[in-house]
């Protein structure tokens, strides 16, 4: 790892600072800091992101049990020689605040399951490549994260099994009425499925084994439904 009071830091291409301490550790930017490889390990601790701006220039990895914290910064992917890879063996996914992906070789490669909580960025001419992992854009009762608008020249491509995005949308439940309300869930989608056989479950009886799963579709007196 790298102290965060040490200046004028330079590394060689290919090399890979570790983050593997067990314990709590500042991920250090000072200086304009730009990594090569990151690595991120260790069986206990937070791992710190500092608030502005984290760059890497290879392949970002995490394993162990640590905490990687994003401290709303943001988390730059940016090659223009070689291609990148983000892969977590980590039972939870990273979760980055602002992550921009600005690689415009072969692209980034997400090839195990991440998480966004603010925005995901593409950059001129970048390619994102979801080739065995999923982008889930997190929603809570404080934010909702969401997509930059995509300049023309970017791409996004998905695996042949995995690789997708999850939107979640948060809606408070602290007062029953407010259960029943219309909501705005998502912009149009192109899609086979039925909303019966998707938001309502097929059918399914609203009751033990699925209770906060599903759609209710109801009448217009609040005890109906229909």
């Amino acid at each position: 790892s790298i102290h965060s009071t040490i200046e004028n830091i330079n590394l060689n291409t290919g090399s890979n600072v570790i983050y593997m301490r067990n314990g709590d550790q500042q991920i250090t930017n000072n200086n304009g800091l730009i990594y090569q490889h990151l690595t991120i390990s260790g069986t206990s601790g937070n791992k710190t992101a500092s608030p502005g701006t984290l760059t890497i220039q290879g392949n970002f990895f995490k394993s162990g049990a640590s905490n990687f914290l994003h401290n709303n910064g943001t988390v730059i992917f940016n090659n223009f020689i070689a291609g990148q890879a983000y892969t977590s063996t980590s039972s939870v996914p990273v979760s980055f605040y602002n992550l921009t992906n600005a690689n415009i070789f072969t692209g980034l490669n997400v090839l195990n399951n991440m998480a966004i909580v603010n925005t995901l960025s593409l950059a001129d001419n970048s390619k994102l490549n979801l080739t065995n992992g999923d982008i889930t854009l997190l929603s809570t009762a404080t934010n909702t994260a969401r997509v930059a608008q995509i300049p023309s020249t970017a791409t996004v491509t998905y695996g042949a099994v995995a690789g997708r995005f999850i939107v979640e949308r948060y809606f408070p439940n602290n007062n029953p009425l407010s259960h029943r309300a219309w909501r705005l869930v998502t912009a149009p989608l192109n899609e086979t499925e039925t909303i019966f056989n998707t938001w309502q479950l097929g059918g399914a009886a609203y009751g033990a084994g699925n209770y906060h799963t599903g759609t209710l579709i109801t009448g217009p007196q609040i005890a109906g439904n229909g």
